[in-house]
């Protein structure tokens, strides 16, 4: 890096960019997330903790096999359709993707036939359910699907056509698998209409995702297949990063699995759900930096790269910090509304809570290491950090049991996070920390003592539903207010301005 391109601010076309983009990535997010709670609270209150608890092991257990069934060629191919568009290769952007999509049909089928072949020994002999066998065999004929899914959508991310996403996976998705549930749920179905819903809302939306892209790219259908060897030599290390960091986000759940009841499972799911959205606004950002990374690491532009990557993990933090306040604040009436039988995950949800929102701290760390090309650290991380959490629970959970898989979750979250930001300060010699972290804290401080003047407390709050979104409200409004208070910088306003013209063009339309 020259010092003359140390000087420079990233250009406000990259800005505007990455905030567009995420924009509409969020909103798209925040919609598919509204159809996803509400789809958790119509299942969680009409079949209890009990079933959700044997959907979610076998729901688990399908994800697995999808993982394995891709191959991390979906990861490829964000990556290679990002790097031949920025070569204008466009035809080596069709080859990328018809090799993904038809190796990992392939390899789906065949996970499918070895799920169903184990799912017996897996639901009677591992985790002492029986009625799960035929709840794993139903949600793994799904894998083909989802990896269709999984293969349009990076085909569309790499070419920063982000609405494909939106559509696909934060519209359509969700909205049918709603719509499937509540007719089955009506025609007297509980656990299985979950179930057929789930494979039926899969196959529906990859169906359409396939005709959409031979209609938007006719010449897909004859544009043949890339060097498979090129594509799997960056796949397969990333394959293994992504089967450790699945079996890493839900090895609590399988052991939980072995030790309690299928109710403590079907609570902890719950958790873990809720305590996505502290991710939210980061997975939104990462969906337009990902590409970014590639081509500004690729050019040489390690300047432009620290700044959008110091830019993304202060917006991600400052939307983020007072969502985790919330549910510190409000951890049992958060649970109540998938159930009073899910109450009991009040304090574990705090404890996944805070774990979650490290990932917000060090931003695209880990996607910073894979989008340069050296996903095998990712993989040494993964694999370290499988290892430290599996003893964490096989100590922990025959002891303290649900609240004991929740602390091994969170420890296991927090000791990635800080592998992963150290390692790109190494290889790169750039972090996503400046001094303008300080406004969103000072702005969260601030906050929290109007709650707590207006509630003559500083912890849990035991109130109504209705008060509990007026506080939330009366929290955010004040956040929001003082974070304005405390004046924005140059880029913050663009891309505030990013933000509202980009809503106002969507609304308009």
């Amino acid at each position: 890096m020259n010092s003359s391109d140390q000087k420079k601010t990233p250009k406000h076309s990259d800005i505007g960019k990455m905030a567009k983009g995420s924009v509409l990535v969020g909103a798209g997010d925040l919609l598919g997330n509204l159809f996803f709670y509400v789809n958790s609270v119509i299942i969680t209150r009409t079949i209890g903790a009990d079933l959700y608890g044997l959907f979610f092991l076998g729901n688990i257990i399908a994800l697995i096999g999808s993982m394995i069934a891709r191959l991390g060629l979906d990861y490829s191919i964000l990556r290679f359709v990002a790097l031949f568009k920025g070569r204008n290769q466009r035809e080596r952007i069709f080859k990328t993707v018809n090799s993904g999509l038809v190796i990992s049909i392939l390899a789906g089928i065949i996970v499918v036939l070895i799920i169903g072949v184990l799912a017996p020994y897996l639901a009677k002999s591992v985790f002492r359910k029986p009625q799960l066998v035929s709840v794993i065999i139903l949600l793994a004929a799904g894998i083909p699907f989802t990896n269709i899914i999984a293969m349009l959508v990076n085909l569309f991310l790499g070419l920063n056509q982000v609405k494909f996403k939106v559509l696909i996976e934060n519209i359509m998705l969700p909205l049918i698998k709603l719509l499937l549930i509540i007719l089955l749920f009506k025609s007297g179905m509980q656990l299985r209409g979950v179930v057929y819903a789930t494979i039926g809302s899969a196959f529906l939306v990859a169906v359409y995702g396939l005709f959409f892209t031979t209609r938007r790219f006719p010449q897909i259908r004859n544009s043949g297949f890339e060097n498979n060897k090129k594509l799997m030599s960056f796949s397969l290390p990333i394959l293994g990063e992504s089967i450790l960091n699945y079996i890493i986000s839900w090895i609590d759940i399988l052991i939980l699995g072995y030790y309690a009841s299928s109710a403590e499972v079907g609570i902890l799911g719950i958790v873990y759900r809720i305590s996505i959205v502290l991710v939210f606004v980061q997975y939104s950002f990462n969906a337009i930096f990902s590409p970014m990374i590639s081509e500004l690491y690729g050019t040489n532009r390690l300047c432009r790269l620290e700044q959008l990557f110091k830019l993304q993990t202060r917006w991600a933090f400052s939307f983020t910090l007072p969502l985790l306040i919330l549910i510190i604040l409000f951890p049992s009436h958060i649970m109540q509304v998938f159930g009073n039988s899910f109450v009991d995950g009040a304090l574990a949800l705090v404890i996944i809570s805070i774990g979650r929102f490290s990932d917000t701290v060090v931003g695209a760390s880990g996607l910073m290491i894979m989008m340069i090309g050296k996903p095998k650290i990712n993989t040494i991380n993964s694999l370290i950090i499988l290892i430290i959490k599996i003893i964490l629970n096989i100590i922990l959970i025959p002891k303290f049991g649900l609240l004991g898989a929740a602390f091994a979750g969170a420890v296991s979250i927090l000791l990635m996070d800080i592998m992963r930001v150290c390692e790109v300060y190494y290889i790169l010699k750039i972090h996503p920390y400046s001094i303008k972290f300080i406004k969103p804290l000072i702005a969260a401080a601030a906050s929290f003592a109007v709650i707590s003047l207006v509630t003559n407390k500083s912890g849990s709050i035991s109130t109504t539903i209705p008060e509990l979104i007026l506080y939330a409200a009366l929290f955010l409004g004040s956040y929001f207010s003082v974070l304005y208070f405390l004046k924005l910088d140059e880029q913050d306003e663009f891309v505030l301005k990013s933000f509202y013209s980009k809503f106002m063009a969507r609304f308009n339309n």
